[in-house]
């Protein structure tokens, strides 16, 4: 038997034809981040789970985390953000850059990046990868930069710790691996 949570959720996508809330509970869920600048598609891989809605409202469009968990409560998630390049973005080193000299200025003296390497996806696009850490949290991050012709977009593993990081990494390169441009 449904509950009425069910019923509403299934009326709801029928009605306004919600499908991508449903999804992120679905393993290997595929989704979009689109916008005036950009437009690309990712799909999360066994065992993780999609969620368009969790950070939507902070701008970041697609959200990953272990399909045992949930955005608030994992110690590794992955998410999605593009960012318009302009004067002072230009291009992925700017990017990298900017947030060193920012996590600096905002008491993180540690705080560093080094790249680790280019990842092919198809014929032509090159994705740089950098990891970063030595925020005063103990975060780990691997942050792989996809640049576009009007964007840089930005898919990245955040870990609360280096264990959760490295268990982190294949579902991140999976993710990386399936981006799109639409």
């Amino acid at each position: 038997m449904k509950s009425t949570f069910s019923r509403i959720v299934i009326a709801s996508t029928l009605i306004f034809g919600l499908a991508l809330p449903i999804q992120a509970q679905v393993e290997g869920g595929s989704g979009k981040a689109s916008g005036d600048n950009h437009n690309y598609a990712l799909t999360a891989p066994k065992g993780w789970a999609i969620d368009s809605e969790a950070m939507r409202a902070d701008g970041v469009p697609l959200v990953f985390y272990p399909a045992n968990s949930s955005w608030a409560n994992s110690q590794a998630v992955i998410y999605t953000r593009p960012m318009d390049r302009g004067n002072k973005i230009r291009n992925t080193q700017d990017v990298v850059n900017n947030l060193v000299t920012n996590f600096h200025n905002n008491g993180h003296p540690n705080y560093r990046a080094s790249f680790k390497n280019n990842l092919k996806i198809g014929d032509k696009l090159i994705v740089k990868i950098y990891w970063f850490s030595g925020d005063r949290y103990g975060n780990h991050e691997a942050v792989a930069y996809i640049e576009e012709a009007k964007t840089i977009n930005f898919i990245v593993l955040n870990a609360r710790n280096i264990k959760a990081f490295q268990d982190g990494l294949p579902a991140f390169t999976e993710i990386v691996k399936s981006y799109r441009s639409q």
